[in-house]
This record gives structure tokens, C-alpha cells and sequence, in this order.
């Protein structure tokens, strides 16, 4: 019994030596993934805009192609009717998800969940911009989305959109592994 106590105990105390360096590196990840995730959208809408506003698609495969749109709603459009409702609520998710991050930094631990989420926020934020920053003077909160990555069969969306629901998806897999691993072992 005594061998284990000892173990635990240099176990806890690593821990809490490594505490702050995890911290800091939690942090300095969610900072650097949300920071140029937002930049490389912002840059690629302003492109889209640039290039595609007065041009057809341009098609990259048969079923793939760049076109220029613009989305007042959520995914696929919906919710355009609730004008600055949605960015509110967006807001709100998005407010939520910072504080969720900040906590998994402050705890430091799982730094894969840290880069994920940072990616689902990036992807938020980087629509909300489009929403605050396209709307007309008189209706705040109702800017359209710049979309130009078009799936025949499927969609048109943007980067914003492959990091937000790429970095859920993604989540939901490492936590649903974790959960194995977790159950195994007991």
C-alpha cells in the first residue's frame, strides 16, 4: 500500500510541476490556431470576392468548383429570416465556446481537444465577422457570408465552415476514442 501512496503522490506532484508549462503551451496554441485561421479565411473570402465576382464557376473537379455566393443564414442557408437574431445566437455559441477553451487550457490537459475547439472557433468567428462586417448600416448583425466552395451534390460553404464542422467532427472522434480507451482500461 505504501509503494502505491508513494507512486501517486510523485505522480500528483508531476502534475502540478508541469502545470504551467501546459498552460502556457494550451494557450499559446488556441491563440496561434484561432489567429491565423481567422486571417487565412478572411484572406481567402476577400480573394473569392476579388476574383469570382464577375467570373462563372471556375470548376476544379466534375463535381467540384469555386463560385462566389452569399449567405444570409446559417448552414444552408437557414435562418435567414430571423435576421440579427442568428448573429446574436452566434455570438452567444461563440462566447460559450471561448469559455469552454479557456477552461480546458486553464486545467491543462488534453491539448488535441484545445486545437480542435480552437479550430471550431476560428471557423465562428470567422463568420461572424462576415455577418458584422457586411451588414448594412441600418440592420447590425445581418451581413451575408462569403461562400465559394461549391460540391455539386451537396453544398457551397467556405473555409470558416470546413474548420468549424471539420474541427467537430474531428472532435467527437478523439473523445469517442477516449471514451474506448477510458472503458477498456477499467
Amino acid at each position: 500500500m505504501m509503494v502505491q501512496e508513494f507512486m501517486y503522490s510523485r505522480r500528483v506532484a508531476h502534475v502540478r510541476s508541469t502545470l504551467p508549462r501546459r498552460r502556457f503551451v494550451g494557450a499559446l496554441v488556441a491563440i496561434l490556431i484561432v489567429a491565423i485561421g481567422v486571417v487565412a479565411d478572411q484572406f481567402v473570402k476577400e480573394w473569392a470576392i476579388e476574383v469570382l465576382s464577375d467570373s462563372p464557376p471556375i470548376e476544379i473537379l466534375p463535381t467540384f468548383s469555386l463560385d462566389l455566393a452569399f449567405n444570409p443564414g446559417v448552414a444552408f442557408g437557414m435562418g435567414a429570416e430571423f435576421g440579427p437574431l442568428v448573429g446574436v445566437i452566434l455570438i452567444g455559441i461563440l462566447m460559450s465556446l471561448t469559455g469552454w477553451l479557456a477552461v480546458l487550457v486553464w486545467r491543462g490537459n488534453h491539448l488535441v481537444d484545445t486545437l480542435l475547439l480552437s479550430l471550431v472557433l476560428a471557423g465562428g468567428v470567422g463568420n461572424v465577422i462576415d455577418r458584422v462586417s457586411r451588414a448594412p448600416d441600418s440592420a447590425p448583425l445581418t451581413g451575408e457570408v462569403v461562400d465559394y466552395l461549391a460540391v455539386s451534390w451537396f453544398a457551397i460553404f467556405n473555409l470558416a465552415d470546413v474548420f468549424a464542422v471539420g474541427g467537430v467532427l474531428a472532435w467527437i472522434v478523439v473523445v469517442m476514442v477516449r471514451s474506448r480507451r477510458q472503458s477498456a482500461d477499467e
